[in-house]
């Protein structure tokens, strides 16, 4: 097993694809718009299935996969619950939004970290990731004037461990202020809330907007609302409706570093209010 590190995850997925025999790629139909814009820089075709309605990961068995030597295997809100599937000449297990560990998955052929922004310990930049089997790796040039060009970062495990503890406890104050602040029925269940706290509504956009024009009340940016949505299918209309539904009905709140407990609170209330 090889561990490799890189300016961004990006760019560890992007040199794996050019360095093994992979045409295409099994996506999730919801998948970040980032990882379809790698895929194609690496010249690779990107074949899309449905989710699971349970695990919120790809699912297993897909007429799909039979069209793909590769599997990305999402961790949905960073979830580890769903077993990986096997069955393919190469298999990514993309844990961006898993908190980072010294470890690979076992079955992969890159398990796949991300040290960047937004992410559990974010370190300003960086993903790192392990390469399993009998997969090849080697670094490629990258496009010029794109998001995968950088240096590669200069932390230390000890740096994200250091990270890690400090956000953990963060998002714990946080999540207990939504748990208990919202109804426990729109509420996702606990393991997937590593990244941020995610809850069902019926109608999220209004909600949504309403967090956004809700004024500061301590400076004009930190005392701001905000929240965010599950990316849209990018599957044909109507042929992955687990993961249209996800899309249409999840709303994520945010627990990192740059949200206060405060901002939580006032969060709570506002979305209360399109309950009553």
């Amino acid at each position: 097993m090889r561990d490799v590190r890189a300016y961004r995850a990006s760019c560890i997925l992007y040199n794996f694809l050019l360095s093994n025999p992979i045409r295409r790629v099994l996506c999730p139909a919801n998948i970040c718009p980032d990882v379809l814009d790698t895929i194609r820089m690496a010249g690779k075709e990107t074949v899309f299935a449905d989710i699971d309605a349970e695990t919120l990961c790809i699912a297993p068995h897909t007429a799909e996969a039979a069209q793909a030597e590769c599997l990305l295997f999402v961790r949905t809100y960073g979830s580890l619950q769903a077993p990986l599937p096997g069955g393919f000449p190469f298999v990514i297990d993309d844990r961006c939004l898993c908190p980072p560990e010294e470890a690979a998955g076992a079955g992969a052929n890159l398990t796949l970290y991300s040290t960047g922004e937004r992410k559990y310990a974010e370190l300003g930049s960086g993903g790192y990731a392990f390469i399993g089997g009998q997969a090849a790796y080697a670094e490629h040039p990258v496009p010029r004037n794109s998001f995968l060009e950088g240096d590669t970062p200069s932390w230390t495990w000890q740096d994200i461990l250091s990270k890690r503890a400090e956000v953990w406890g963060h998002k714990q104050r946080l999540n207990e202020i939504y748990r208990t602040s919202l109804p426990a029925g729109i509420q996702l269940p606990e393991h997937f809330q590593q990244w941020r706290f995610h809850i069902r509504m019926e109608n999220p956009a209004p909600v949504v907007a309403a967090l956004f024009a809700a004024p500061g009340r301590l400076f004009a940016a930190p005392g701001r609302l905000f929240a965010g949505r599950h990316y849209a299918s990018r599957a044909l209309p109507g042929t992955c409706p687990c993961a249209e539904d996800l899309a249409a009905h999840v709303i994520n709140l945010f627990n990192d570093l740059y949200y206060s407990e405060e901002q939580a609170y006032r969060t709570c209330e506002i979305i209360r209010r399109f309950l009553a």
